[in-house]
């Protein structure tokens, strides 16, 4: 039967490093607010600015956990630590059911839940399961994935699509999202994102092809609202000069919490390939350009956004960086979508076509399972 606790039960959210683990659990516990379900939410998150910028200014409370990215050395040695610290957080708040979001602080959770009898969750995110999924999937209670994925064992009916936070979606038409964010109404928008982080080829890409190729069409019609991301702010000044040297009207900022507005005021996107961008997009029915990064072996930005891809609502370009450092197969994409009204039209239609379903909700029922399971009920 459903939990329907009268005192908030503690459900403790594993993930970070990026804005792409930690939106979705964000998503999630506002599912369970939504769902008019007592909970206390606690993100046990990385050492990285972003997460704390992220989970801060979301409300939320988060404690970061010692663990590093990669097989270093460094890494490696600070792996128990992390472990240790992942348990007596845990036992701190007293997790009812842990639910684990990927990336490598999952990992020593998850190790820490599963010695103390904690129910797990595994929510994949990634059309390409991680290293650190593919082994909290052996220990965990149950598995659901937001995307088909071929690397875990994960029925049709547990694929649930991927959690989007409200902030992250558009409640206004875009002439007023643009509006709020002191941009034309009017103007067509091109929206420039490498997601929280930021992505250093794009922002120095983009500006420039759109320099090259400005039209007058182009400086007339469209306006750019570029994000570069928290680890670029002391470049921001420098990417509005180049905009403003192309007489090409943007706003550039490092990061907007309210993603909601960006894509609502989008017309266009250029954007990484990470598994919630692309949904986010998608969710606002914003054409956009892909730019996976390149650098991933496993490729999993690209099949994150072949689905779309396919039904024809987006477009894949190479990464400038990649190999040669040229930019012309992004710019030939690029000038091609923003002067092709027709696509832009035919795009946002077909992802407006596309079924909508509610993976918060499905979430939140399999964390009441796991409680009720528990509790002996």
């Amino acid at each position: 039967m459903p939990v329907r606790e009268t005192a908030p039960r503690t459900i403790a959210f594993a993930g970070g490093g990026s804005g792409g683990h930690l939106s979705p659990g964000l998503a999630i516990a506002e599912a369970f607010e939504s769902a008019r379900i007592p909970l206390r939410a606690k993100f046990l998150c990385s050492q990285r600015p972003i997460d704390a910028e992220i989970l801060g200014a979301a409300g939320v409370d988060f404690a970061p956990i010692p663990a590093r990215p990669g097989r270093s050395l460094r890494a490696l040695w600070a792996f128990p630590g992390a472990v240790r610290a992942g348990g007596r957080l845990l036992r701190e708040c007293d997790a009812a059911v842990l639910v684990s979001l990927g990336g490598f602080i999952s990992l020593p959770v998850a190790l820490a839940a599963r010695r103390a009898r904690i129910p797990i969750l595994l929510v994949n995110l990634d059309a390409v399961a991680g290293r650190a999924n593919r082994f909290v999937a052996r220990v965990a209670t149950r598995v659901l994935s937001a995307v088909p994925t071929r690397h875990l064992a994960v029925a049709d009916s547990d694929i649930v699509g991927m959690p989007i936070r409200r902030a992250a979606r558009a409640d206004r038409p875009p002439p007023d999202c643009r509006a709020r964010l002191g941009l034309d109404p009017q103007r067509r928008t091109l929206l420039v994102t490498g997601a929280s982080q930021g992505s250093s080829s794009l922002n120095e890409a983009v500006p420039s092809i759109l320099s090259r190729a400005a039209s007058r069409e182009l400086r007339r019609d469209w306006q750019v609202l570029h994000l570069a991301g928290s680890l670029n702010e002391p470049r921001l000044g420098e990417l509005m000069e180049r905009y403003r040297t192309a007489g090409i009207p943007a706003l550039v900022v490092p990061f907007l919490h309210q993603m909601g507005a960006a894509w609502g005021a989008a017309t266009l996107a250029v954007t990484r390939g990470g598994a919630s961008s692309v949904a986010e997009a998608a969710a606002n029915c914003v054409p956009s350009i892909v730019v996976p990064f390149p650098h991933h072996r496993d490729r999993h930005q690209r099949l994150n956004a072949a689905p779309f891809v396919s039904l024809g609502a987006f477009r894949l370009a190479a990464d400038p960086s990649h190999e040669t450092g040229e930019d012309a197969p992004l710019a030939e994409v690029l000038i091609a979508a923003l002067g092709d009204s027709s696509f832009l039209e035919s795009a946002a239609a077909r992802l407006r076509s596309t079924g909508r379903t509610d993976p918060g909700a499905r979430v939140v029922r399999e964390v009441e399972s796991l409680i009720s399971r528990r509790d002996g009920r």
